[in-house]
């Protein structure tokens, strides 16, 4: 927390400075024996407190706290002075100023006012901050329940005024935030790692955002490492935070991110358009002539999310087309429940999939349902809603079954490549051995063998250590540096750590043991 004394007086100044610093070690405090220098200090510091004579050199206390109210609204204000004419009080009052000190100054009121006034700004801090997360949540669910319902009812719109989003949709664009590998973490691990993982992302890009976009900003994740981010940002800028994104989600985390970027749109009626083109989901061309109500427009609109379909089908990510699915699901239910062409299109589409997804499975035990014996002829819009429903979730169970599968295979690698020159091996050179990232084999190899990856390492540096001593002369040294440990002392630690003697009690024991045997 800081503070700022604002005197030209030095004596009162630097009595007050040694005060408070007394009293309060905690505080940060800064002093400024005019109003030029004081100016500069608050807009730099932004304190929490401002105590103030009311006359200063250059111009009038008063006028200085008005002349910066409005940049610092919850900013605590004393003033100290010698004149007690009720004008000066008055106008003290009208500028929310919280206590006004007349001279000689009571030290023990000053000290009591400080203590009150840290007190106050902890609790406002914390309150402010309860608000604004509310507030934010508020705000990402009516973008959420757009998103859910395919457009912007009136009773969402009612929202948007009330929560004081109108000005983010004036004049935007959408972007898909997509980070490669995230999406299968987030969905099967529930390690720690993965927690502090998305927290420190979201970190990250609040960060990056804020400081490029202020306040005109919504940025949404979803469950597949996905996310929206809704901006005002002008072309130029939001190519550079784009590319800072990228620069430090890879430095920090090596994960590798893509982006998708809509056109730009003007109002929340238009939102779900370029939220649909932002995730490859028609255009926003095509988003228009699909209201047009013409079937073979429609048609055009419902292939390319066919398309789509069969792009996640062969790169095998399954839980993105569980979303598409799931997204189409609301969307045509709720705008074309009735319309034959949109039924015939969602009935074909499934058997596509249901073909597909037998042929790819069939060493799998996963079961893949054809839907309803009636699914087909009937237009039951429930029969298909909930047969598309069921086909989401065995996709998400298809994905998870097929990651560990590979994740295994993976694993498998790794560890044979632990067992060749394992001097040289690291998570780093491990990840780039079967082409991923440190992160993420990190995460896998712990959940494929119950250890982590640098524990595995140690114990087979270990075994490695002790065949050496056992089949060779080489000296303690020398083993310590085939197996990794360039430093003698540092692996004669680990091998006591792990076997319980160090290197050459090991070796005298088995030397013995052999003798032992010979004779």
């Amino acid at each position: 927390m800081k503070i700022l004394l604002v005197d030209d007086e030095y004596y009162i100044l630097n009595g007050l400075y040694q005060l408070i610093h007394a009293r309060f070690p905690e505080l940060e405090i800064f002093t400024g024996d005019y109003v030029t220098k004081a100016r500069e200090i608050l807009y730099r510091e932004e304190p929490d407190i401002l105590i103030t004579d009311i006359r200063i050199a250059e111009e009038n206390g008063l006028d200085f706290i008005k002349s910066i109210k409005t940049d610092f609204p919850h900013m605590h204000v004393y003033i100290i002075s010698g004149y007690s004419e009720f004008e000066y009080a008055k106008t003290a009052i009208e500028l929310n100023v919280r206590y006004y000190i007349l001279k000689p100054i009571n030290q023990k009121k000053v000290v009591e006012l400080v203590r009150q006034s840290i007190d106050q700004i902890a609790e406002e801090k914390i309150r402010r901050e309860d608000e604004r997360k509310t507030l934010m949540l508020a705000k990402k669910k009516v973008v959420l329940d757009m998103i859910f319902e395919g457009g912007c009812s009136a009773e969402l719109q009612v929202e948007i005024r009330r929560l004081g989003l109108a000005s983010l949709f004036a004049g935007y664009r959408v972007v898909n935030i997509s980070i490669k590998e995230y999406w299968t973490i987030a969905t099967y691990s529930r390690s720690v790692q993965l927690s502090n993982l998305k927290m420190f992302i979201r970190r990250k890009l609040d960060d990056i955002l804020g400081e490029a976009a202020g306040s005109r900003y919504l940025c949404i994740e979803d469950e597949t490492g996905n996310y929206t981010l809704i901006t005002g940002m002008q072309d130029e800028l939001l190519e550079a935070v784009l590319e800072q994104i990228y620069s430090v989600l890879y430095e920090d985390f090596k994960l590798y991110t893509e982006f998708q970027i809509s056109s730009l749109y003007e109002g929340e009626l238009s939102f779900y358009a370029a939220y649909c083109e932002s995730r490859g989901i028609g255009t926003k061309a095509s988003r228009v002539l699909f209201y047009s109500g013409s079937d073979s427009r429609i048609v055009k609109e419902l292939e390319k999310i066919r398309y789509k379909a069969v792009d996640t089908m062969e790169q095998e990510n399954y839980i993105q087309l569980a979303s598409l699915i799931e997204l189409m699901i609301v969307r045509f239910s709720r705008e074309y429940a009735e319309n034959r062409v949109v039924q015939n299109f969602s009935r074909e589409l499934y058997r596509d999939i249901v073909s597909y997804l037998k042929a790819k499975m069939t060493e799998s035990d996963i079961q893949i349902n054809d839907g309803p014996e009636d699914f087909i002829t009937d237009n039951d819009e429930t029969k298909l809603v909930n047969a598309y429903t069921a086909l989401a979730e065995c996709l998400r169970t298809c994905q998870q079954q097929m990651n560990t599968r590979k994740n295994r295979e993976m694993i498998k690698k790794v560890i044979a490549y632990m067992e060749g020159d394992i001097s040289c091996v690291s998570l780093d050179s491990a990840a780039e051995h079967v082409n991923t990232t440190p992160i993420y084999l990190s995460i896998i190899f712990k959940e494929v063998e119950g250890i982590h990856f640098k524990e595995c390492l140690i114990q087979k540096k270990i075994e490695k250590a002790k065949r050496l001593l056992e089949d060779t002369e080489l000296r303690i040294y020398e083993i310590g540096a085939l197996v990794g440990y360039a430093d003698i002392k540092y692996f004669s630690k680990m091998f006591k750590r792990y076997i319980g003697i160090t290197p050459q009690e090991y070796r005298n024991q088995f030397d013995e043991k052999k003798e032992d045997e010979s004779r």
